[in-house]
């Protein structure tokens, strides 16, 4: 998968270096949902058609599915990724559906309206996938909060953060890092509307490295922001000192809790695993070497993860 990472010459990107924020544990929507939350104008366990009344995917019987803004910060709302499906015929392709990462022309309520008119895989609330559920968690907050994901974001998370470096589009391209795809014999430039996967048996992601610096293109909720490391850590090291000025402490300790009990999707790096909003949490067995220990926090991509210590996470005081 592409990474921003690393140079031709082996050099790495300035911490000043602005990064797509693909999946990144510093995407600002789910701390942005929470914020309204903790204003009283989300609910967790309220159904999202209180602010999206036509999403209403069909479950797997057939019936709308009322999913609530919780299933969709655990990913566990059935939802999916049209770049894991096995080949350019899925549901999710037929539909039209845009990962958030390619230039697809399309507004986020016309991406939501194709999302909706697919069934679920599965019944809400029974199993996690990885999915566009912060995707239509970014609708809901458009919804919510009477504006633009884009200026929600900026209202909720970063102005008070004073995080000057994130936002849906990159306002200087020469800060912006070049992101590369692993090859043989070395890594090339990814190139405009280059798909690539993170496993053989899958479609892959058609990506648009343009799309960054297009204020046009719709604000994906998981994938369509940039940001720099200094922004991430400030982030991050708001949630670990309680929450504020974001969130009250009791929504931050909920934003770590396990969520989805015993029936939380292993990964290759937390094989003891359960998730929380929008992060993995760990749960015994006991860890092994190269394995986290119980009660770590993570935020697992599709192919890498960032973990952070007990005592020591945004989640642990």
């Amino acid at each position: 998968m592409p990474s921003p990472a690393r140079w031709p010459n082996g050099a790495s990107s300035a911490p000043s270096c602005w990064s797509p924020a693909t999946a990144a544990p510093c995407s600002a929507t789910p701390p942005a949902a929470l914020a309204l939350v903790g204003q009283g104008r989300l609910a967790l366990d309220a159904p999202i058609t209180d602010w999206l009344p036509d999403f209403r995917p069909p479950g797997p019987d057939g019936a709308p599915a009322a999913i609530t803004v919780r299933q969709l910060l655990t990913r566990t709302a059935g939802l999916g990724y049209r770049f894991l499906e096995s080949d350019g015929q899925g549901p999710l392709a037929r539909a039209g559906v845009s990962d958030g990462l390619d230039a697809s022309g399309i507004t986020l309520a016309q991406n939501l309206r194709r999302l909706a008119g697919v069934p679920l895989l599965f019944a809400l609330g029974t199993a996690w996938s990885y999915s566009l559920a912060t995707d239509v968690l970014g609708g809901v907050i458009e919804a919510a909060a009477g504006a633009p994901l884009p200026q929600a974001v900026a209202r909720l998370v970063t102005g008070p953060l004073g995080l000057r470096d994130t936002a849906f589009h990159a306002l200087d391209a020469a800060r912006l890092a070049v992101p590369y795809v692993n090859d043989a014999p070395g890594p090339h430039r990814l190139a405009e509307g280059e798909t690539v996967s993170p496993y053989e048996e899958l479609v892959g992601v058609r990506y648009s490295p343009s799309r960054a610096l297009d204020p046009a293109a719709f604000p994906s909720g998981s994938h369509g922001m940039v940001g720099s490391a200094g922004d991430v850590l400030r982030l991050l090291e708001a949630l670990r000192a309680g929450g504020a000025p974001l969130l009250p402490t009791a929504l931050v300790d909920e934003m770590g809790r396990n969520q989805t009990g015993a029936w939380g999707r292993p990964t290759r790096r937390a094989p003891a695993s359960a998730w929380a909003f929008r992060c993995c949490a760990t749960r015994p067995p006991p860890a092994r070497p190269n394995r986290p220990a119980p009660g770590a926090r993570a935020a697992p991509t599709a192919t890498a993860g960032s973990w952070t210590v007990p005592g020591r996470s945004p989640w642990s005081r």
